[in-house]
């Protein structure tokens, strides 16, 4: 394909920036032509990266069959003079978009940040005929898209757009705005090159910077501090706090930098502070802490912080990164950051469980290849089947997926919708009592040899899975667990585990169930026929998890489960082993140590040292 981009684009500093730029690289990529429309190089400090000649060179690109072009707006100068005066953002980029289609003939025009360039994009868009995809941001969707003066615009530009690329709260608005819910696509994820944010590699040569920014330029006053990079250093300050308590000497300030040479300022850090908080537009999810992680660096972030990355429940405080709960509390972050210097030696494994956490999460992200999917369905104008998350009515839907398939079956031998589902309730809207009512149709069915045995196992599995997940009793020993926090260390971080002196601590948000069947025959079916004539007749266990830890149930082994059920906050895992060696039911793997950390990292159990409290 050939794609235009309008968006934000080196030199312009920030996450939209960033996301344009390793868009535009992925896209060419995978094959394709695209053309990166901006205003970028009217950006002035402090909006503005320090760019050197080479830099320069990486806006363009040639990556086999694909390439990046950026065609780039003049400055604003006497000639496009009006009062009152402004640099016309819009009228050069939609017209800049407009020619260049006319030059190489594109197939469909990206916008990313409606202002100004999804007013631009559709504008080249009606211009040129061509289909447009919308994507926002955070700033945009959270604030300029509430304010009454561009609300009615920024709707119109949503409603004629081809596809509107946004999931949950920005979906559900858009909805609400007069969007058709089959023109939203949920498909922004962002992977990072792991092959430039990587441990390995240059670190940022901070004289040699110095001597880049010119005395004089536009960025002089962007570097400023006298420390000189001659010990250990991170840290967050502000000049004026900063002259105030004379810390002259231990600070620099440097100037945004772009976004491929981010790995080189994260290397030479000792640990890298991420400390957002209370930010106000509660989507908003930066990427900083991924690439932090990517790179191997130990990680400093807000709780707020980490809690926004993919799968977070995987990370953990003291094991793979250093969680902060409240920023503000100054003496509380000056104490960890203080024990990160005075004890650097779990620093690098910190970091390389950091890193494997996010090489992880970016191999479900599909970047690029989800947008290029819906590039090419928008060039092509055909619907989408499926509604984007945070589109639908109802959340019924997402329950019972089998006990419907059951009531589906039901009514197809019956001639007549299942009886036990209450008046104006749907199939899709059932609820437990209404799957313990068709239970009982269904097993009056199987006597009859109506529906396959497998049928009424799957039903009543998934009953009993709803019913742990509801019940409030509390009946498990053992505190409800901040998963983030489910580590308890004499140290600021644990370095090398010895997994059999530490005391794995139960959550009393979770609870294993025991079935008399294979449950995990069940998963996958979408279709009766996807089921066994009945379920293999041994026992297997299903972890579930109370409806507010807002976590799938998990099917464990013979061997986890009962590990589990003797998990009681006091034992250590070496005296467990050994009372699962004289159980004759289960069989202790050999390499038990990462047995124990896998049970650990998919926080089925917390861990402490024996001396720190529970």
């Amino acid at each position: 394909m050939r794609i235009c981009i309008i968006g934000k684009y080196p030199p312009i500093q920030g996450g939209v920036s960033m996301r344009t730029y390793w868009t535009a690289q992925g896209l060419a990529g995978v094959g394709h032509e695209v053309h990166v429309v901006t205003n970028a190089k009217e950006a002035s400090p402090p909006f503005r990266m320090h760019m050197r000649t080479a830099d320069w060179e990486r806006c363009d690109a040639s990556c086999g069959t694909g390439s990046v072009t950026v065609h780039w707006t003049d400055p604003v100068d006497r000639s496009q003079f009006y009062i009152p005066m402004a640099s016309p953002f819009v009228s050069k980029l939609a017209t800049v978009a407009a020619t260049a289609h006319s030059a190489h003939g594109f197939d469909v025009i990206l916008s990313h940040y409606l202002e100004p360039y999804g007013i631009a994009g559709y504008l080249a868009a009606q211009m040129t005929g061509l289909p447009h995809v919308v994507r926002m941001a955070g700033s945009d969707a959270g604030r300029l898209w509430r304010h009454q003066q561009f609300e009615a615009l920024y709707d119109h530009v949503l409603r004629s757009a081809e596809i509107v690329v946004a999931a949950h709260a920005v979906a559900a608005r858009a909805v609400e705005r007069g969007v058709d819910p089959a023109r939203i696509e949920a498909g922004g994820g962002y992977a990072l090159p792991e092959d430039l944010f990587t441990p390995e590699g240059p670190r940022l040569d901070l004289q040699g910077l110095r001597t880049e920014i010119a005395v004089g330029s536009e960025l002089d006053g962007s570097l400023w501090g006298d420390f000189a990079a001659d010990r250990p250093y991170f840290g967050i300050y502000f000049r004026a706090w900063v002259q105030e308590l004379g810390l002259t000497d231990r600070v620099l300030q440097i100037p945004f930098l772009p976004h491929w040479r981010v790995p080189e300022f994260l290397r030479g850090c000792l640990a890298v502070c991420c400390l957002e908080q209370s930010f106000p537009i509660g989507f908003h999810s930066p990427i900083t802490p991924l690439e932090v992680l990517l790179c191997g660096a130990c990680l400093v972030g807000s709780t707020e912080v980490i809690r926004k990355l993919p799968n977070y429940e995987r990370l953990a405080h003291g094991y793979s990164c250093v969680a902060i709960e409240d920023v503000n509390d100054v003496a509380a972050l000056s104490e960890k950051l203080a024990a990160i210097v005075a004890d650097p030696e779990p620093i690098a494994l910190v970091g390389t469980r950091g890193r494997k956490f996010a090489r992880d999460v970016q191999e479900h992200i599909g970047f690029p290849q989800r947008l290029e999917l819906i590039l090419a369905r928008a060039a092509r104008c055909e619907p989408q089947t499926t509604p984007a998350p945070g589109t639908e009515s109802g959340h019924g839907i997402a329950r019972f997926p089998l006990t419907r398939m059951a009531a589906e079956a039901l009514a197809n031998i019956n001639q007549h919708p299942f009886a036990g589902i209450a008046d104006g309730t749907s199939i899709e809207e059932i609820d437990l009592e209404g799957a313990q009512n068709l239970l009982v149709e269904i097993k009056r069915a199987v006597g009859d040899k109506k529906i396959k045995p497998s049928l009424a196992q799957a039903v009543a599995a998934e009953i009993a899975i709803a019913a742990a997940e509801s019940d409030h009793s509390g009946s498990h020993e053992g505190a409800g667990c901040d998963l983030l926090f489910r580590l308890r260390s004499r140290r600021w971080a644990i370095g090398d585990l010895d997994f059999g002196m530490l005391v794995p601590v139960n959550d009393r948000q979770r609870r294993v169930l025991r079935f008399d069947h294979d449950v995990s025959e069940f998963r996958g079916a979408t279709t009766i026929a996807d089921l066994p004539p009945a379920a293999a007749s041994r026992p297997s266990y299903v972890v579930v998890f109370h409806q507010e830890a807002n976590r799938d149930p998990l099917i464990v082994d013979a061997m986890t489960a009962r590990f589990l059920g003797l998990v009681d906050g006091r034992k250590t895992v070496a005296e467990i082993l050994r009372q699962l060696d004289q159980d004759a039911s289960v069989s202790i793997c050999d390499n038990w140590a990462q047995w124990v950390e896998d049970l650990f990292l998919w926080g089925l159990i917390g861990l402490r040292h024996v001396d720190c409290n529970a």
